[in-house]
């Protein structure tokens, strides 16, 4: 059983675990909210609140993954962002939680009556981009971000 909840001051440890993990493996973590460059687990903390969510296993209490939800897209969020964007940690990955985080998000979206939905990935991304496409994404455009293919998909969420 998941379910999903704000991150809190308790998470402290576990989180600073998955990115330490993340950074020996060089792994990116896409849609962690910035913790991956955050110096101050608590400004990050405050920030995130806001706007991220954990997935949890209700069995051990474990943190899967962050979901990270744009209500509103600034400029930046157009051009390499989205309405979404998420990390499981390298543990849970090929598991399924990818989907269901991402189908956790649109409906979230939707009840927040947010129904054109932007999403990107980073060209190569092949879990992303498949969890997307199997969303109904439509690719709108591919550019170039930061040294980086970005691309841009919509969903239509009615």
């Amino acid at each position: 059983m998941l379910l999903f909840r704000k991150p809190t001051l308790k998470d402290k440890k576990v989180l600073l675990a998955q990115k330490k993990k993340a950074q020996l493996h060089q792994d990116i973590m896409h849609g962690d909210c910035g913790l991956s460059q955050a110096k101050d687990f608590e400004a990050w903390l405050r920030r995130a609140s806001k706007q991220a969510f954990f997935l949890i296993s209700k069995q051990d209490q474990s943190v899967i993954g962050i979901i990270h939800l744009k209500f509103k897209l600034t400029a930046y969020d157009a051009l390499e962002g989205g309405h979404i964007a998420y990390t499981i940690f390298p543990d849970y990955r090929k598991l399924g939680y990818g989907t269901y985080s991402f189908s956790w998000a649109l409906n979230l979206l939707k009840q927040k009556k947010i129904t054109n939905i932007l999403i990107s990935c980073r060209e190569g991304n092949l879990t992303s981009e498949k969890i997307i496409l199997k969303n109904k994404g439509q690719l709108m455009y591919r550019k170039k971000v930061n040294q980086h293919i970005i691309k841009h998909y919509r969903i239509q969420n009615d």
